[in-house]
C-alpha cells in the first residue's frame, strides 16, 4: 500500500500578522516562458485568484534537521533562505508531530490576502513516517507546501503524494519554486498567461458547510472562517494533538 501525504491546509487573513521582512535572495529572474506561468499559476496562484503566495522574506524555521529545509535553498538558487532559530517560531515555519493524523505529513499555513505573505506554516508529521527512511523525504516534502507549493506532481520526486517516489526535487518543482521566489508576494500571474487555458474551479457544496474546489494542481477544501479569514485544505481538516518533534534517530 502507498504512503500518502495528505492535507495542505492554509489560511487566508486579512489582518495583519507579524514576520521576517527583507527580499529574497538569489540572482535577478530567468526568462520564463507562457508555460512556465501557466504552471506558477497551476501549482500556486490558481486558489488566489491568480496572484502569488509566498514569504516576502527570509523563512524563519525551527532548527530541526536543517538540510531538508536547506535542499529547496540550493533547489532555488538561493531564492528562498532560511533563518534557523532554536524555538518553534511564531511568525515562521514550526514543526511538530501529530499522533491522531493519518497521513504521512500535512502543512498549514497563513497568508495575508491583499499582499500575497506567506506568515506562518505548521507543519505536522505522524510519528508512524518519523524514521531515518521516512522522516527526510516527509519532512521535505511538507516544507515545499509551506513554502508555495500548491498540490502534487506525478513526476517520480519528492513532491509527488506518495513517499515511495524518489529522494528528489525535481526539475519541473524547482523551476516553478524558482519563479516563484523571483517576483514579489502577489504577483499577477493571470496576466502572463492565455485567458483559454485559465480553467474555471468546479465548486461542491457539502454538508459541513465548506466547499470542494478541483484545481489542475489539485482539490482544495475551503471554509469561511470569519469575515476575512478562509481556510483552505486539501484534505479533510486536521484538529488532532500535536507533540514535539524529536531528534531523528539512526
Amino acid at each position: 500500500m502507498k504512503k500518502v501525504f495528505g492535507l495542505i491546509i492554509f489560511i487566508v487573513a486579512l489582518s495583519l500578522i507579524s514576520c521576517s521582512g527583507g527580499g529574497g535572495g538569489g540572482e535577478s529572474p530567468p526568462s520564463y516562458s507562457v508555460q512556465d506561468w501557466q504552471n506558477l499559476y497551476d501549482y500556486n496562484a490558481y486558489a488566489t485568484d491568480g496572484y502569488t503566495t509566498r514569504w516576502p522574506g527570509t523563512v524563519i524555521t525551527h532548527n530541526v534537521h536543517p538540510e531538508y529545509f536547506q535542499r529547496w535553498e540550493s533547489s532555488t538558487g538561493g531564492r528562498v533562505q532560511f533563518q534557523f532559530v532554536s524555538h518553534q517560531p511564531s511568525d515562521g515555519i514550526s514543526v511538530s508531530l501529530a499522533p491522531d493524523l493519518n497521513t504521512a505529513g500535512t502543512t498549514k499555513w497563513w497568508v495575508l490576502k491583499t499582499s500575497g505573505h506567506i506568515v506562518k506554516a505548521e507543519i505536522y508529521i505522524n510519528p508512524d513516517y518519523w524514521n531515518p527512511t521516512d522522516g527526510p523525504h516527509v519532512l521535505t516534502h511538507e516544507a515545499g507546501h509551506a513554502l508555495g507549493f500548491n498540490g502534487h506532481t506525478n513526476d517520480g520526486c519528492l513532491m509527488d503524494p506518495s513517499i515511495q517516489s524518489e529522494d528528489c526535487i525535481s526539475d519541473a518543482v524547482a523551476r516553478i519554486m524558482t519563479h516563484l521566489y523571483s517576483y514579489p508576494p502577489h504577483t499577477d500571474v493571470a496576466a502572463n498567461i492565455s485567458q483559454e487555458t485559465i480553467e474555471q474551479s468546479l465548486m461542491i457544496k457539502r454538508d459541513d458547510g465548506s466547499l470542494l474546489i478541483k484545481t489542475p494542481g489539485g482539490d482544495y477544501y475551503v471554509k469561511e472562517v470569519d469575515e476575512d479569514t478562509l481556510l483552505f485544505s486539501n484534505g479533510p481538516f486536521y484538529n488532532g494533538r500535536v507533540e514535539p518533534l524529536p531528534e531523528l534517530q539512526p
